[in-house]
């Protein structure tokens, strides 16, 4: 049987780290790229201000999110930012098939 790849962070959403690289983008040191993979009814809670500028996209499936004072439903395909310090954001998969949730990190330091 084979162990599914990542750490789980919150039941049934793991984290799975893809790549991390010496920026070419003169604000930034290195940049990041993570999957966060969302089983059915999973979710990770609104939590604390996020720490790095970064890019999401749903690969797969589709997750209520909320970010900041904004709530939308992202779809696969679907792209969104936020800022460093000033957003909030956590995100539910209301869906009945994995959501996959893919993160670039923009890392000052």
């Amino acid at each position: 049987m084979e162990r599914p790849r990542g750490k789980e962070i919150f039941p049934g959403v793991r984290v799975v780290e893809l790549g991390k690289r010496a920026s070419q983008i003169g604000a930034y040191k290195n940049v990041e790229m993570i999957d966060v993979v969302f089983q059915p009814a999973a979710a990770i809670p609104v939590g604390e201000v996020m720490t790095d500028d970064m890019v999401c996209q749903i690969t797969e499936g589709e997750l209520q999110v909320k970010a900041g004072a904004t709530e939308f439903k992202a779809k696969e395909g679907d792209v969104w930012s936020c800022g460093k310090g000033s957003t909030k954001e956590g995100a539910t998969n209301l869906g009945k098939v994995v959501a996959v949730m893919r993160i670039i990190y923009l890392k000052a330091a």
